[in-house]
């Protein structure tokens, strides 16, 4: 069961815009309750194989020649679900809520776009526990 991570002493808190509570769950820190909730779900789908928390993902070179990298929730690999045994791997970014015009909601809407010219496999955006988009790679 995922439990809130305790405050360091000594440590000035970072108070997240939408009030996200860094959680731990199986010995691993997440940055919201919903994305060690996701994880707890994981661990009991029976159509996922493996998964792995926090995972950067590049994404090409910005216009200062850097390397643009989008660190993603989850990368999760699950069973096929064709007559042949193959494996489907995706990337998923769990959000507590998306609003409009906000600083979250333009940097998503920048690697969306950034994922669909780079990215090897789909990416699904997921509120409160339940997949809202699926960007596929072009």
């Amino acid at each position: 069961m995922p439990q809130e991570a305790p405050c360091q002493a000594g440590r000035s808190v970072n108070r997240h815009k939408f009030h996200a509570q860094p959680t731990i769950y199986e010995g691993h820190r997440y940055d919201s309750k919903s994305e060690a909730e996701y994880a707890a779900r994981l661990d009991v789908d029976p159509d996922v194989i493996w998964w792995l928390p926090h995972v950067p993902i590049p994404l090409g070179i910005d216009a200062e020649g850097k390397q643009e990298r989008w660190r993603v929730d989850f990368l999760v690999c699950e069973k096929g679900f064709t007559e042949y045994p193959t494996q489907h791997i995706h990337a998923v970014d769990v959000k507590g809520m998306l609003k409009k015009g906000t600083k979250v909601m333009a940097r998503l809407n920048k690697h969306k776009r950034l994922w669909r010219i780079h990215a090897p496999f789909p990416l699904k955006i997921v509120v409160k526990g339940v997949t809202v988009e699926i960007v596929e790679p072009d």
